[in-house]
């Protein structure tokens, strides 16, 4: 959906339609990982019911596996909003991201009954995700440092 923008004397109305494509982002980002969820949450049962060797998979099992991973991807969605701030660092972008996505994580972890909540499940999610997190974020910072490099060097010519 694209908004057009058009100035005039009416600056309040400019404005009100700026806020209106920001939240229509934020909600096609929310459904998107809503629906990512979703066929994630597909894979997983198709994984599942093809690993577990004729045995049955119950509705409840289904359902809190659907639910759980609809829940994370309409979170996860609009947490990459915070990647867009352009006066952040990459570094407090992460944070901010991790900081958004690992207690939602946990939480729709422990309501779904995926894992328990005890202090080695915990330290073992946390060790995870800082884990994956600080691959994912040497990688980008590698990844911006030669772009930016590129670009000076184009600058020069």
């Amino acid at each position: 959906m694209k908004i057009e923008v058009k100035l005039d004397e009416r600056c309040e109305e400019t404005t009100v339609l700026i806020r209106c494509s920001e939240v229509t982002d934020e909600i096609q980002r929310i459904v998107f990982g809503a629906v990512f969820g979703l066929a994630a949450a597909m894979i997983h049962t198709f994984i599942s019911i093809q690993t577990m060797e004729g045995q049955l998979v119950s509705y409840d099992w289904l359902n809190r596996c659907m639910r759980g991973y609809v829940l994370l991807g309409a979170v996860f969605g609009p947490a990459s909003l915070c990647f867009r701030i352009d006066k952040w660092s990459l570094l407090r972008q992460t944070i901010t991201h991790f900081v958004i996505i690992f207690p939602s994580y946990v939480a729709v972890n422990v309501m779904n009954g995926w894992s328990k909540l005890t202090g080695e499940a915990f330290l073992s999610m946390l060790f995870i995700f800082i884990g994956s997190y600080l691959v994912i974020w040497l990688g980008m910072n590698g990844y911006w440092r030669m772009k930016i490099k590129q670009m000076n060097n184009n600058l020069q010519r």
